[in-house]
């Protein structure tokens, strides 16, 4: 192709010859209008000028468009075969407004001091970002360019291939006005060279480094970092913990990117986190995402107990020890899933070692064990306990679809309890009240000023209300109450409780065995007593479904509800047509919903969820329609589902403002390490800015939808999405 210049390039995209029509109304009326045909823009208040991959070679005559550029604040000339930084002198000096300079990939041959003093007496005083990537420009040119650029504040310096940087001399200029130096993708692997950077730009606050194999950080480096606060290390070669110990001696670090690099790989996200946050006390941001001080305190934590009992511990050992008093190991929790267990079976005088499935039902196991023993099904319960628990014994709930809820592991107890024995030993049962007075001193023995804010009676064995009128003036400042695993049966005893509680926020019945009966003509009454309540927590209920719409309809305000693990398989739509506007956030975990198609019912029912969690639901054959049944969903939590195919992840973009997404533990990725399925998930979901509890920040997505190209370069069959990203980066197809 011939090559243009810059006046020409600019006239045919900005400066189109106008075309006139004219529109006579007749020779009565005298009136002719003229209507000017020209481009968006045609005009002196022109701020950006975009004129990449135009075959540029030369200025051409700017002075005679002078008039149209003197208000550009914004100049694009990347990827253009300039030949000569004269060719970008000629073309700025005509934009005394001009702010931002992009010659990315630009062919500028060699810079020398000359130019760097004639663009001096342009007067650039005002430029203040710099992109000189891929330009292959020689070190010492893009020192004579930055000379002409005194108030520059942002230089881009990446992909040019630079492997060292020569050692400024006393007679070198030092670049006081950069804030913030790109230097991604080059081929440097000493941080001594670095450290050049750092004697070159002495106030620089903003450092990316991204994809350069670096490796072997020391101590002494930070110094040359008076003001360096911001640090982005993503994918270079950092292999040890000295590594990471070092970055403590740069005087302002407080955010650092470190993902990507070879000392983390083998860890899970979880724990490379906290060993980050224990060993770099002064960072408050890592990975984009904000320390706040309860994750570092658990990570101070989590490091200690990582070394008690290592013969060589970290010098950070020695300190957090000395912060953290008591710190204690944890108990070892055994999370494995089992089908089976052998235990031990006691009824009466007899004791029996047997193997049970844990995936049959309550029902099937006392079956079985009636059967062994003897004796009537009717007559006996059974109680379990587990040997590596807290010595309680539980009762095993007849209505349990899975043993594996119970978590029960080789060498644990199942006791067969005859009924009537069963009744001589159940324990006493109490109303609220009773248990209120046992437990919360009565109103002469408080202070005057004391105000009861939260009552928790969980597992005190209450069925009943009670005379709760007594207590009526203690209970008017609660907001929250727990009345988990106590035996009340029915919905009308909680609302006796809780009608004395006008301040009520929270309500905790999670293994409430409730049921819910409600007439038409006392909702409204019911509207008006509950309608403080904004949270509530009815896990582990096994409510019915209507049951559980009957409840709602009472809690006009509700913005929360909990719930999981209650034998839910389908969500049938009631027929008056009954929906939830209040309900925000909404806990669906460890239910049997299986079906995609359920839950876009339930976004019909509660239209305005904004956070939905369906973790450890069979959940399976996502459909692209589902999307929008959920207009104001903006978090999804679909651990341990069962998404199988790239087809169903891509349905998640149909979702209109989905931006956060928990997606562990799905069987699409099993077989892919950590970085490549995050690529992965986030090359495929544009509109996703949070990923598994981490933010996306904007390079992370670029590099993502970088290796998705690449990866499906030389593949035929390729996804939608590899069009969509060629077109977005500009990339050429294999």
């Amino acid at each position: 192709m011939t090559g243009k210049s810059f006046v020409e390039a600019f006239t045919a995209k900005y400066l189109e010859e106008e075309e006139e029509n004219e529109t006579d109304f007749g020779a009565d009326s005298g009136i002719v209008i003229l209507c000017p045909k020209s481009k968006p823009g045609a005009n002196t208040f022109l701020r950006q000028v975009v004129l990449d991959h135009q075959n540029i070679t030369s200025a051409g005559k700017v002075k005679e468009i002078a008039d149209k550029v003197r208000n550009v604040t914004e100049l694009d000339l990347s990827a253009n075969p300039l030949g000569s930084w004269n060719v970008v002198e000629s073309v700025i000096k005509f934009m005394p407004r001009l702010e931002f300079l992009n010659l990315a990939s630009a062919e500028l041959g060699s810079c020398s001091g000359a130019d760097s003093i004639r663009c001096t007496r342009l007067g650039k005083e005002r430029i203040e970002v710099l992109i000189l990537n891929a330009t292959n420009l020689s070190w010492p040119s893009v020192l004579s360019v930055l000379a002409g650029f005194p108030s520059v504040r942002e230089v881009h310096l990446s992909l040019n291939e630079f492997s060292s940087i020569p050692t400024p001399s006393d007679g070198d200029p030092r670049f006081t006005s950069v804030k913030k130096l790109y230097f991604n993708d080059n081929m440097v692997t000493s941080w001594s060279e670095i450290a050049k950077l750092g004697q070159l730009f002495p106030n620089v606050e903003n450092l990316l480094l991204v994809n350069n194999p670096l490796s072997g950080l020391t101590e002494d480096i930070g110094g040359h970092f008076a003001c360096l606060k911001q640090l982005s290390t993503l994918d270079t070669n950092l292999s040890s913990w000295e590594d990471i110990d070092n970055f403590n001696h740069f005087p302002k670090l407080t955010e650092i990117q470190l993902r990507g690099i070879p000392l983390l790989k083998k860890l899970k996200e979880k724990e490379s986190r906290q060993l980050l946050v224990a060993r770099l006390p002064h960072v408050t941001k890592l990975n984009n995402s904000p320390i706040s001080e309860p994750e570092r305190e658990d990570a101070e934590r989590a490091f200690i107990r990582k070394f008690m009992d290592s013969t060589e511990k970290p010098k950070r050992y020695e300190e957090l020890s000395s912060v953290h008093k008591n710190v204690h190991r944890l108990a070892q929790v055994d999370m494995t899933v089992v089908t089976s267990a052998t235990v031990t079976i006691k009824y009466k005088e007899k004791t029996d070692k047997m193997t049970i499935s844990t995936e049959q039902t309550y029902l099937q196991l006392l079956k079985t064990l009636a059967s062994h023993f003897g004796v009537r099904r009717s007559k006996i319960r059974l109680l379990y306990w587990s040997v590596k628990g807290d010595s309680e014994i539980e009762v095993l709930d007849s209505r349990t679809n899975s043993l594996q809820w119970y978590n029960i592991r080789d060498g644990d107890e199942i006791t067969l309890e005859d009924t009537d024995e069963q009744k001589r030993k159940s324990p006493t049962h109490t109303t609220f009240a009773e248990a209120f007075f046992a437990k919360y001193p009565e109103e002469d023995e408080m202070d005057s000023h004391c105000e009861i804010k939260q009552i928790v009676l969980s597992r005190k064995h209450i069925i009943g209300a009670g005379d709760c009128q007594e207590i009526a003036d203690e209970l008017q400042d609660v907001t929250e109450l727990d009345v988990s695993h106590n035996a009340l049966c029915c919905w009308t005893e909680v609302e006796e409780i809780i009608k004395f509680m006008p301040n009520l926020v929270l309500l905790n019945l999670t293994s409430a065995n409730l049921n819910v009966i409600i007439n038409e003509e006392e909702a409204a009454k019911r509207k008006q007593q509950l309608k403080s309540i904004k949270t509530a927590i009815l896990d582990r209920t096994l409510l019915k479904w209507s049951f559980l719409l009957s409840a709602l309809s009472g809690l006009p305000c509700l913005e929360e509800l909990h719930f999981g693990t209650n034998n839910l398989a389908s969500i049938p739509i009631p027929a008056d047509g009954t929906c939830f506007t209040s309900v925000r956030k909404f806990y669906l975990n460890r239910n049997l919903l299986s079906k995609w198609s359920e839950i876009a019912t339930l976004g019909k029912l509660f239209p305005s969820i904004e956070s939905l969690h369906l973790a450890k639901n069979p959940l399976a054959g996502l459909t692209e329609d589902i999307g929008r049944h959920f207009a104001c969903l903006r978090q999804l939590d679909i651990t341990d589902i069962n998404l199988s195919t790239w087809e169903e992840l891509d349905n998640l973009n149909h979702f209109p403002k989905l931006e956060d997404v928990q997606l562990q533990g799905i069987p699409l990725l099993e077989e892919l390490d950590e970085k490549e399925s995050r690529e992965l998930l986030i090359a495929r979901l544009p509109k996703i800015s949070k990923l598994n509890n981490s933010s996306i920040s904007k390079s992370e997505r670029d590099c993502a939808e970088r290796a998705f190209i690449e990866k499906y370069s030389d593949i035929p069959e390729k996804p939608t999405r590899y069009d969509e990203l060629l077109a977005i980066h500009h990339v050429e197809a294999n």
